[in-house]
């Protein structure tokens, strides 16, 4: 693989970027990803904050989060 790898992204399409300079063998070198969109792993980490279904759902409701 060369310096530069393209991605798709869920709403900007192809973007390409740079492959990570130093890689070994056998790994996978498709490091590059995209930023995620504004909330996009919000449940995720509140749940791991250990804030449950319900809770979350009232915090989305009331426009919280």
């Amino acid at each position: 693989l060369g310096a530069v790898n393209a991605i798709e992204h869920s709403s900007l399409g192809t973007i390409r970027g740079l492959n990570r300079p130093i890689r070994f063998d056998g790994e996978n070198s498709s490091g590059f990803r995209t930023t995620p969109r504004l909330g996009e792993h919000t449940d995720d980490v509140l749940t791991e904050l250990g804030v449950g279904r319900e809770r979350i759902d009232a915090l989305r409701a009331d426009g919280i989060v």
